[in-house]
């Protein structure tokens, strides 16, 4: 556009609201048709000035008044939509916002009567599948000889990054072996600790190991060929049902009542493990197992137990403190111990103290003689 050309903009009577929208457009077309053609003069283009200064004004005020109206209207219309639009996002979120669940994630989000109900199922079960004192009796397999394959079993839980379920459920397939096969052989010891990990990986893990893997770890003293072989053994001596109760559930359970620090939680973990190295201390229901070693964390940590919600998860302040005299010696003994295993390497990497101080000691003795 030429400088020249500014002169002939329309113009616009401010203070009456009255502009010439037909100037407009004829102004807009002249411009266009010089773009298109800039030999067009203008005084040819001042040839389409044909409609009066009286028309140009009626019709600018018809139209700016229109405009007016318009505008008006639709910015009624668009504040009514803007309202409606943030009412309901107002109902929205009221109607999304719902207050917390009282349960845990560490309870699966279950509503309290299922998880009381889902609880005492687990006792039944417990109970029903309870494993005697008595298991090693008539076996070739000393309660030496399980300490060391339960260690190496951790040693392959450990390695391949299984669940905290799997351990315990092959402990406990080992067990349910040694109590029904009495005729194993001693060189089919390792075979048959590793074939009950590989059913409890089958049971529990998302991500299975390879069998091969298995083979690997106890340096190919057996086949594949052979854990296939013996796995229908193990299924033969559970009756097919590998749904036993595990210790570890039950922890889980109780933290929902006792909401126990860190620490206290992981003390709680060994002592749940360290049960599962020891041959009597394994037969303990997986309940009872629990709540002692939720009970010794406390005392471990200096912190006083919670006994009141004990009514609520059916125990009694005289059962625990019976049964947790039990397991003092045996936590005394390995966190004195510098001996190396599984359990505390495993422990250790945790960064809590494996060493027992005589305060420590000291509240773990009264609880034996009190």
């Amino acid at each position: 556009m030429m400088a020249g050309d500014c002169e002939d903009w329309p113009t616009f009577e401010a203070s009456n609201l009255e502009f010439n929208m037909a100037e407009v457009r004829r102004f807009s077309t002249r411009l266009m048709m010089q773009g298109e053609n800039p030999d067009i003069s203008k005084a040819d283009l001042n040839k389409n000035k044909d409609i009066s200064d009286k028309n140009r004004k009626v019709l600018g005020a018809q139209n700016a008044s229109s405009f007016v109206s318009n505008f008006t209207k639709k910015k009624i219309i668009v504040d009514e939509v803007d309202k409606k639009e943030r009412k309901a996002e107002i109902i929205k979120v009221e109607t999304v916002t719902v207050k917390k669940a009282v349960v845990r994630k560490d309870s699966s989000c279950l509503l309290p009567e299922e998880f009381e109900d889902i609880g005492h199922h687990l006792h039944f079960l417990e109970q029903q599948r309870a494993l005697p004192i008595t298991f090693l009796d008539n076996s070739v397999v000393s309660a030496r000889m399980r300490q060391i394959l339960v260690d190496w079993m951790m040693m392959v839980h450990e390695r391949f990054g299984l669940e905290h379920e799997t351990f315990h459920l092959g402990v406990t397939l080992l067990d349910r072996c040694f109590y029904v096969m009495k005729n194993i052989k001693k060189g089919d010891l390792q075979l048959l600790a590793a074939t009950c990990m590989f059913l409890a990986s089958k049971y529990e893990e998302v991500s299975i190991p390879h069998i091969g893997d298995f083979v690997y770890m106890a340096d190919n003293s057996f086949t594949a060929k052979d854990m296939f072989r013996i796995e229908s053994k193990i299924f033969a001596a559970c009756h097919f049902n590998v749904n036993f109760p595990l210790a570890v559930t039950f922890l889980r359970r109780y933290r929902y009542y006792l909401d126990n620090s860190k620490t206290a939680h992981f003390y709680s973990k060994m002592i749940m493990d360290l049960a599962h190295f020891d041959a009597i201390l394994c037969c303990k229901l997986p309940s009872i197992i629990a709540i002692c070693a939720n009970y010794l964390s406390y005392v471990l940590v200096g912190t006083d137990f919670p006994f009141s919600i004990l009514s609520t998860i059916g125990f009694t302040k005289s059962k625990v403190l019976h049964e947790s005299s039990d397991f003092v010696d045996r936590v005394i003994s390995f966190m004195s111990s510098k001996k190396d295993s599984a359990l505390r390497r495993k422990y250790g990497r945790i960064q809590i103290s494996m060493d027992l101080t005589d305060e420590q000691k000291n509240r773990l003795l009264a609880l034996k003689f009190n």
